[in-house]
């Protein structure tokens, strides 16, 4: 009697007849047969041949259901054939012990499946030796392995997704951009972004020099990790700041004190061509120092202010006036000729020696008094004093 049992293996269909003898007078018997065995569908099966010789009798205890037969293998051990014995095979052993004396294998060759041998369908990597049914190539599906990938996928199972394609399109079997990448990508699945410091299209644009970190930008659009160095604006840093403007973030305002109010270097807010009359520093925000004044805060404001040396940053004007015997409004002109004291609004007088001719600051005639007339200002004389006396008299 035989005993029949189908084994999977890759791309074929194995058939193993297995010949049971009741007497033990047979011939033992001698077989050796190579094979693949298939464990699963796709992830599970052994790619080698395993080998397999025996010779001599293998005694099957009465009443038994099923045939193991161990096939060792030297890496991975023993792998195991079971035969299940039909109910009319148990029933011919009629409780008598037999013995496993003779096997048969036949099977279709690779590529091939069914009984009899056909071709498996042309897209399938592996098919079920029995009934065909396929491990699809890369980049097919479907029950025969006739539909190609789709919605963006490839590769075995069409499991992998395209990476940034044009289009969002790759071929299906490899998965390659079939006409480039998006921006910022790169290689020819478009799954590496571009490299530091490069972005855009076929990755060529260079990141900006004006980043905040120079040369560190998004690979896509080129934007600035973390904005733009000082005096630079816009998303790529590209842009210098408007007029009037500079700074970080462009936000604040040139001085209004440069030499032409609000124009100044973009980047450290100097003031081009210097600072207004009065006005000190790179970014013209100072005022001159106390007891100087002008352009480039380089004159001296004057020792005839009413206090010395203090007057206005700008103009010099001294600031509370001036000095007695001095006037304009940097107290550097003495009073005119004839005038003298503070502000210049007391007349010389015309008992001087030389009529109004005096000091401007004292009011002390230049040169003495007229005759019969004394004191610094030649106001006070003896003949008024005379009369005085005379007249005095006559009254009393």
């Amino acid at each position: 009697m035989s005993l029949k049992h189908f084994l999977l293996i890759t791309m074929s269909l194995l058939i193993i007849n297995a010949f049971l003898s009741s007497s033990e007078e047979r011939t033992p018997f001698q077989y050796t047969f190579f094979f693949h065995i298939l464990t699963g569908i796709v992830d599970n099966y052994f790619n080698y041949t395993v080998g397999y010789s025996h010779s001599g009798l293998q005694r099957i205890s009465a009443n038994s259901t099923e045939v193991i037969i161990p096939f060792p293998h030297e890496k991975y051990g023993n792998f195991y054939i079971t035969f299940n014995l039909f109910d009319d095979e148990i029933a011919e052993m009629n409780d008598v012990p037999v013995l496993l004396c003779e096997i048969e294998v036949k099977g279709c060759p690779r590529n091939q499946y069914g009984s009899p041998c056909r071709p498996c369908p042309v897209q399938c990597d592996k098919c079920y030796a029995i009934d065909g049914s396929c491990v699809c190539q890369a980049g097919y599906k479907g029950e025969n392995c006739t539909e190609e990938c789709s919605n963006s996928t490839y590769g075995v199972k069409c499991v992998y997704n395209c990476g940034h394609c044009i289009n969002g399109t790759c071929d299906h079997v490899t998965g390659n951009c079939l006409i480039g990448c998006d921006r910022g990508w790169t290689t020819s699945k478009c799954n590496t972004a571009c490299s530091s410091g490069w972005y855009g299209q076929d990755c060529v644009m260079r990141c900006n020099g004006h980043c905040i970190t120079p040369h560190v930008c998004d690979h896509v659009t080129g934007s600035c990790r973390g904005g733009c160095a000082t005096g630079w604006t816009n998303d790529a840093c590209d842009s210098a700041c408007s007029s009037g403007w500079y700074g970080q973030d462009c936000g604040i305002g040139c001085s209004s004190h440069c030499i032409t109010p609000h124009v100044c270097d973009h980047v450290t807010g100097y003031c081009l061509g210097g600072c207004a009359t009065g006005w000190t520093n790179d970014t013209c925000d100072s005022a001159c120092s106390s007891g100087w004044y002008g352009q480039n805060c380089t004159m001296r404001c004057s020792s005839n202010c009413i206090t010395p040396h203090v007057c206005d940053h700008v103009t010099g004007s001294c600031l509370g006036g001036c000095a007695t015997g001095w006037t304009n409004d940097t107290c550097d002109s003495a009073c005119s000729s004839g005038w003298y004291g503070h502000t210049c609004v007391i007349g010389c007088s015309s008992s001087c020696i030389t009529p109004h001719v005096c000091d401007h600051v004292t009011g002390y005639c230049v040169g003495g008094c007229a005759t019969g007339w004394t004191g610094d200002t030649c106001d006070s004389g003896w003949y008024f004093i005379l009369i005085i006396y005379v007249f005095c008299i006559l009254f009393n």
